[in-house]
């Protein structure tokens, strides 16, 4: 039921102090951040619809908007392009291959499409 854009704020929970987190006090930097990970997926445009109406490859870049807020050393994606047409699943990949080379972010996926893995990834263990 939440929105995107506070769906994706949830990210920053872990370096918001509890007080804030029980009335959704979120800083103003926190919401810049915010914002600036959304552009970065390509889904500021939808900051304020719930992410229940989103389509499976839109929920997936919001999720990945969230571990940006985390400012993750690591992003597990399990299978982020599972029931994805193929380009919402090119975008999904091609986020996530930008997160790991422009922001040195490590990116571990699981895939079961080894078209994708051979596209987009640097290593791969069968």
């Amino acid at each position: 039921r939440l929105s995107v854009l506070e769906n994706v704020l949830i990210g920053a929970l872990g370096s918001t102090p509890f007080w804030r987190t029980c009335f959704s006090w979120f800083t103003r930097e926190q919401k810049q951040r915010t914002l600036q990970a959304l552009t970065r997926v390509g889904m500021v445009h939808f900051a304020h619809q719930r992410v229940s109406t989103l389509s499976g490859g839109q929920q997936q870049r919001v999720a990945i908007a969230r571990a940006l807020m985390q400012q993750a050393k690591v992003i597990l994606a399990d299978e982020p392009i599972a029931s994805l047409d193929p380009e919402s699943a090119r975008i999904v990949m091609d986020t996530l291959r930008d997160i790991n080379q422009n922001d040195g972010i490590t990116v571990v996926v699981t895939l079961h499409q080894v078209d994708y893995a051979l596209r987009y990834c640097e290593r791969i263990v069968a």
